[in-house]
Order: C-alpha cells, then sequence, then structure tokens
C-alpha cells in the first residue's frame, strides 16, 4: 500500500495500478486500495474501470464522501 500511495504521488499510476492490483489480490475489499486504484485508473484514462473501483469502494465504505462524488461525475450525474 505504502509504495502505491507513493507512486500516486509521484504521478506513477500504471506502476500504483499494479501495487494496487497485487494488493487487491490478497484482501479484496480494501476500501482504500480501491479507492486509490479507482484515482490510477482515472488518471491512465480509464473511467469505466475507475467507476467499478469507486462503486466497489462505497460498497464497503458507503459513508464516503469523496468516493461517492467520484462516483456520481463518472455516471455523468
Amino acid at each position: 500500500m505504502g509504495r502505491a500511495y507513493a507512486a500516486l504521488g509521484l504521478e506513477q499510476y500504471k506502476r500504483a495500478k499494479d501495487d494496487l492490483d497485487e494488493v487487491l489480490a490478497i484482501t479484496p475489499n480494501a476500501a482504500n486500495a480501491l479507492e486509490w486504484r479507482g484515482v490510477a485508473l482515472e488518471n491512465l484514462g480509464d473511467p469505466q474501470r475507475a467507476l467499478a473501483d469507486y462503486k466497489a469502494a462505497l460498497a464497503v465504505n458507503p459513508k464516503d464522501e469523496w468516493i461517492g462524488e467520484r462516483v456520481r461525475l463518472l455516471e455523468g450525474r
């Protein structure tokens, strides 16, 4: 997680996504990993996969307003 977070901060989105894929292979419902991978995917130009990750993160953490806003934005609402 730490390496992925650092990669996001450095705008190394492919590296962050790859690291988060590994985290989610071990802990599939880690809301923060899903959220961060959504950020990486958005920045890699894959809004549909980002939306899927944000929705999964929101299912785990329904009170997270930032994730809810990303879902609304990507759905065009």
